[in-house]
């Protein structure tokens, strides 16, 4: 979907705080993978816990997963007619999982988010960069459209359904969430400090080479 950049300015209040979340998404993203070498990027505080790798390469799955469900939406929503300007009154269903994705929450996945072996951290970090341009973009296509009338399906049952502006709301707050995760990572006191380029390669072809390494990564967002 290519979507002509639209300031603050022309989106109406609600998606122009969310183009600002993302805005603000992508530069944490960049400063939290800066300098970080192949043993930090994946590196756990103990086997049940998160690496700084896994929480970015589940924000990718599970962005590339709702994108196209976004796209249905918006083109659907288009052909219907279905717009207005808003402020938009969103239900106690559609606040509640917009809640239930910021920081500080935990909750079960299913088994289609859990995160892939990940990639080189230069890779992930352009990767996680892109999906963010992507997202700013269905931001843009959505101005003037119903937020509350056009419905989105869930990529992982197509019966559980939100407003648009619910699922481009909780988008990044789910992002926040998983980037104050990293954050802590980053932060611990038992961070290892960085290694040699020849040792970074050597651990990387290790962990890609790990045929259970998807199976071992747990199942609960955000752990502390």
């Amino acid at each position: 979907m290519e979507q002509t950049a639209l300031t603050h300015q022309d989106l109406i209040p609600e998606l122009a705080e969310r183009q600002r979340e993302v805005e603000a998404i992508r530069e944490e993203a960049s400063q939290l993978t800066a300098g970080l070498d192949a043993m930090q990027f994946t590196w756990r505080l103990s086997k049940d816990r998160w690496s700084i790798a896994d929480c970015l390469e589940h924000l990718l799955l599970v962005g590339r997963l709702l994108l196209p469900c976004i796209d249905e939406a918006i083109q659907l929503g288009k052909q219907r007619r279905m717009y207005a300007q808003g402020p938009f009154r969103y239900s106690w269903f559609d606040l509640h999982f917009v809640r239930s994705t910021e920081p500080k929450t935990k909750a079960r996945m299913p088994r289609v988010y859990v995160p892939p072996p990940p990639g080189r951290v230069d890779e992930v970090a352009r990767d996680f960069d892109v999906l963010q341009e992507q997202l700013l973009e269905r931001i843009a296509a959505s101005n003037g459209l119903d937020l509350m009338r056009v419905k989105a399906s869930s990529p992982v049952n197509r019966l559980l359904r939100f407003s648009l502006g619910t699922w481009l709301a909780a988008i990044p707050a789910h992002e926040r969430q998983h980037l104050v995760q990293a954050r802590l990572i980053r932060q611990d006191p038992r961070f290892p400090t960085s290694m040699t380029r020849s040792t970074q390669d050597v651990l990387l072809r290790s962990i890609r080479r790990a045929g259970d390494q998807t199976a071992s990564i747990p199942r609960i967002e955000n752990q502390r």
